[in-house]
């Protein structure tokens, strides 16, 4: 089974990979790293550039994120891949492209979050070793407006594709993380 977790960035989708592997055994990869070596390859046919948007980034990194996938995906018996790098549209093709290679798919945001509020719940949940540590407060304002946004848009187009998206808010966020996974793990055998 391939288990692909989108959404954006402080929406819970590492966490939700971590419970996927605690709770019942699926390793997981972050397309975070898979995106950060694309850009520190210049000349490599990686049409990304770090200025751009997820959208764009998402769009230009497909065709080889979705080989990527694929390959992991086939060779291993049950893996899950989880990044803001995931778009609805560009999912719900791939699971028409592989329709033999079960699929399930959560993508999660936080569309209706109050800017303030989001930024103080990731201050206090922030590491050390977290990238929005080295954030002030000014940049992670603009990062939780623009991923309000981008939350906004993948809630859309979700609907659009009839793929599953789960709100996460801040005052209940275990909560939605637990019905993301419940989506994940049902026991129909149906994909998203």
């Amino acid at each position: 089974m391939l288990y692909l977790i989108g959404g954006a960035s402080r929406a819970g989708k590492s966490m939700l990979a971590r419970r996927l592997l605690v709770e019942h055994g699926v390793p997981g990869f972050p397309l975070d790293a898979f995106m950060m070596a694309a850009e520190r390859l210049p000349g490599h046919g990686f049409a990304v550039q770090s200025g751009d948007s997820a959208y764009q980034r998402a769009t230009a990194l497909w065709p080889f994120t979705s080989e990527f996938i694929f390959t992991a995906a086939a060779q291993m018996y049950d893996y899950a891949f989880e990044g803001d790098y995931l778009l609805p549209r560009l999912v719900a093709v791939f699971q028409k492209k592989y329709p033999g290679l079960p699929t399930r798919v959560v993508f999660l945001g936080y569309a209706q979050a109050d800017p303030a509020r989001k930024l103080q719940a990731i201050r206090e949940h922030v590491s050390t070793n977290d990238w929005t540590s080295q954030l002030d407060d000014g940049a992670l304002r603009d990062l939780v407006h623009r991923q309000i946004t981008f939350s906004r848009q993948l809630q859309a187009e979700c609907a659009l594709w009839g793929l599953p998206y789960v709100e996460v808010p801040v005052e209940c966020h275990v909560a939605a993380l637990a019905r993301a996974l419940a989506i994940l793990v049902r026991q129909d055998g149906g994909a998203g």
